[in-house]
């Protein structure tokens, strides 16, 4: 083999040489070859004495004349549309740009320049070059180029131009078929079969490949080209041993090797030559890209060799670009199953807490034990898919369990059952030590046979309630999923129960008030009916003294004891009768038997009637009266009866508590009614009625913000907020709202700013 090492570009290119293999010791990415009979001579080319090219400014070609076309090995065809830099030498491509940027600042002058033309076969003619601009062919200029004197010299023989040429062209051409290649597939095995097929194509030879060193002593042949006529060596059972003693040879440093193919080689590959070309990558040996030549003697040219080892230095890229590319398949890969393992687990949990939540909800809506403990061995069966599903209490003061709930689908029922405690101390243990577990039974059960069984308690921060068992057939194992869900909703079914409880003992409290209320307003109601017959009797009685006084001539001096002690009788009887009777109106306004008698008034001549009675009290106390009605007032239908006991009520209450020169207030109008929260959000639905709104207000006096959600409250006076210390008995209020509800409608109060006001709400039509 012949040792190159200097410029291939400028080394002998005729020569024949005698067969030998040398390596480069100082070189460890030398070429090893072996080599015979160098290529013969190419023909010249005849070019005729002048051609026309037609281009526009930016050198492309419009026109060209057909003879010269083909002369050259084009057709017209190849070169319409073409640019004319291609056709000349890249050197001159400079001084060609000069000329046509010269046309195009001074088109009356024509420029000339001594240029070299080519030719498809690497074969360059030096041409006398004119440039100039067809005149009259504005406003598009027209460029005219000549080629003059093709006669003068031809190149006959490849010059080192010509090889220079040759082999950077089809060094191009090479990386843009793997180039090609790499875009369309990032796999190493298709980028390397191109690489080969395209190298045995451009050095028209008979075998190419690449071989994969894996270690010292093994490797593998990854692609290989191979001509029709060759056998292919991935397939050879012995093809290998000759590549890895290449690899061993190199890896050893050895500086020569023996001249001459070895007798493997030549016999058994039918090899007359070969090169082999050391890839590397990451400065460590990865294999070879290795050239045969089975058919005749060869002779490598040493363009051809520096194309090669170029290759395999281009190579390093592509590999280190193909590992890339498998490293982040791979890593893709693991995320993809890791994402997908992230996924099940996320699905999984997501159905657990669908099924928690569904559980969940079913249980917790409920207050009924029954229903609760119901609702949770059903869904437990349906959601882990097991044959049985029970629910036991425990009664802890006497030690027993029983079975109060069971859902199965295919076992002997157990429910009613009840068991002690102390009975199976090695599961009661563990259950009351608030402990879930799972075990299989060792003995059959006489009834359900040999069944695996998962135990849970129920419990919370007082202790156990009960347990929930889980009962499957004997090669059933429950999973942590299983056991959690179950534990789960035993801490659910520990929550309800507990208020459930809760709630039948606060509806046991609350029916034990109702009944005392009951008692309380029969009490009251039968004591008001027992008292309102001997109040009438002393009240019949007061009168009868005082027309007896009257007549005895005691009541005739003003301000003796006997008018004061007269006057006091009066009005605590009389506070007596207004309380008994507003306590028996309380008891008919409760039972809610007494029918209303509607009658139509008119509110604007009614008010002033209905607070007639109140002038003179008003003027003793020096307060003011205001009366207004809206215009627009319609007749009002009402039930006469409740709505003057009302205002009676209101205005009795404003005369209590309004300070002297304060005013008192009665107004009544029309209000728009406030829209329902169901019908806040209709916007098509038709408006609702306006209201009638009576409202009774005084100046001077402000409740208390806590105070104002007690005032309606039965027996229940504001402290401190009596000035004329007229007392009361805190039914007044009471009695209003009770009325206002019979009415249909309803009672509001508002203080701020130094003014109280009660708000009347009635339908137009009740």
């Amino acid at each position: 083999m012949a040792q190159h090492s200097a410029d291939p570009l400028f080394s002998d290119h005729g020569a024949t040489r005698d067969a030998s293999i040398q390596v480069n010791a100082q070189s460890r990415s030398e070429i090893l070859v072996t080599q015979f009979v160098a290529q013969p001579s190419r023909p010249s080319v005849t070019v005729p004495p002048s051609i026309h090219f037609t281009l526009d400014l930016a050198g492309t070609i419009l026109a060209v004349n057909p003879q010269s076309a083909s002369s050259l090995g084009y057709t017209v065809s190849d070169l319409l549309g073409r640019s004319v830099m291609s056709l000349f030498l890249r050197s001159d491509e400079a001084c060609l740009q000069s000329a046509l940027d010269a046309c195009r600042l001074e088109p009356d002058q024509a420029q000339q320049a001594i240029l070299h033309l080519a030719a498809p076969n690497y074969r360059f003619v030096v041409q006398q070059v004119t440039v100039q601009v067809l005149q009259g062919s504005a406003p598009i200029p027209i460029v005219l180029l000549t080629c003059e004197n093709a006669q003068l010299h031809v190149v006959q023989e490849p010059t080192f131009l010509d090889r220079a040429i040759q082999q950077q062209a089809k060094w191009e051409k090479l990386l843009q078929v793997i180039a090609q290649a790499a875009r369309q597939s990032f796999e190493l095995t298709f980028v390397l079969s191109t690489a080969v097929n395209e190298v045995r194509q451009i050095l028209h030879t008979d075998r190419v490949l690449i071989y994969r060193s894996h270690t010292r002593t093994t490797g593998s042949i990854l692609v290989e080209s191979v001509a029709a006529t060759c056998e292919a060596l991935q397939t050879h059972p012995d093809a290998n041993r000759a590549f890895q003693q290449f690899c061993i040879q190199w890896q050893n440093g050895a500086a020569v090797i023996p001249s001459g193919l070895d007798q493997f080689t030549c016999d058994q590959l039918y090899v007359q030559a070969e090169a082999m070309i050391p890839v590397m990558l990451q400065d460590e040996l990865w294999g070879f890209l290795a050239v045969h030549h089975c058919h005749g003697d060869r002779l490598w040219e040493p363009w051809e060799l520096n194309l090669l080892q170029q290759l395999a230095t281009h190579l390093e890229s592509v590999i280190q670009q193909a590992e890339l590319y498998r490293e982040v398949r791979r890593l893709n890969s693991t995320l993809e199953r890791q994402i997908q393992a992230q996924t099940a687990e996320l699905q999984l949990a997501f159905e657990f807490e669908e099924t928690l939540k569904r559980i969940t909800d079913n249980v917790r809506d409920s207050l009924d034990e029954k229903q609760i403990l119901e609702t949770a061995v059903k869904e437990l069966v349906q959601a882990v898919g097991i044959s049985c599903c029970n629910a036991a209490l425990y009664n802890l003061e006497t030690g027993v369990s029983t079975v109060h709930y069971e859902y199965t689908t295919d076992l002997f029922p157990y429910q009613g059952r009840s068991v002690s405690l102390d009975a199976f101390p090695e599961i009661y243990c563990q259950l009351l030590q608030e402990q879930a577990f799972q075990f299989c039974s060792l003995v059959p059960n006489p009834v359900r046979g040999r069944v695996s069984m998962l135990a849970c308690p129920i419990f919370d921060n007082k202790g156990v309630l009960g347990d929930l068992w889980l009962i499957n057939q004997s090669y059933y194992g429950f999973t942590k999923q299983d056991i959690r869900l179950v534990q789960q909703v035993a801490n659910q079914c520990a929550i309800a129960l507990r208020q459930a409880r809760l709630y039948q003992a606060a509806q046991a409290q609350v029916e034990e008030l109702e009944r005392l209320s009951r008692l309380k307003d029969d009490f009251l109601s039968t004591v008001s009916h027992e008292l309102r017959t001997p109040m009438a009797n002393i009240k019949m009685s007061i009168q009868m003294l005082t027309v007896a006084l009257k007549q005895a001539g005691a009541l005739e001096e003003q301000g003796t004891k006997a008018i004061q002690y007269l006057k006091i009788l009066q009005s605590e009887c009389q506070r007596e009768i207004s309380l008994i009777n507003n306590l028996l109106d309380l008891s008919r306004l409760d039972s809610d038997l007494q029918p209303l008698n509607l009658v139509q008034i008119n509110l604007a001549s009614w008010l002033p009637v209905v607070a007639q009675p109140f002038l003179d009290r008003i003027q003793e106390h020096q307060q003011q009266l205001e009366i207004q009605v809206a215009a627009n007032l319609p007749a009002y239908t009402t039930d006469l009866s409740h709505l003057e006991r009302i205002v009676n009520e209101l205005l009795q209450n404003a005369c209590k508590y309004t300070p002297a020169r304060e005013t008192i207030a009665i107004s009544a109008q029309l209000v728009p009614s406030e829209p329902t929260s169901g019908e806040a959000n209709a916007t098509t639905a038709a408006p609702n009625p306006p209201l009638f709104c009576l409202c009774v207000s005084n100046t001077g006096i402000e409740i208390p913000a806590e105070e104002l959600p007690r005032v309606f409250d039965k027996f229940y006076r504001i402290p401190n907020h009596d000035p004329w210390q007229h007392g009361g008995t805190g039914l007044g209020l009471a009695l209003v709202k009770k009325l206002a509800e019979r009415l249909q409608g309803q009672i509001k109060v508002e203080s701020t700013a130094g003014r109280t006001s009660f708000l009347l709400l009635l339908p137009l039509q009740p």
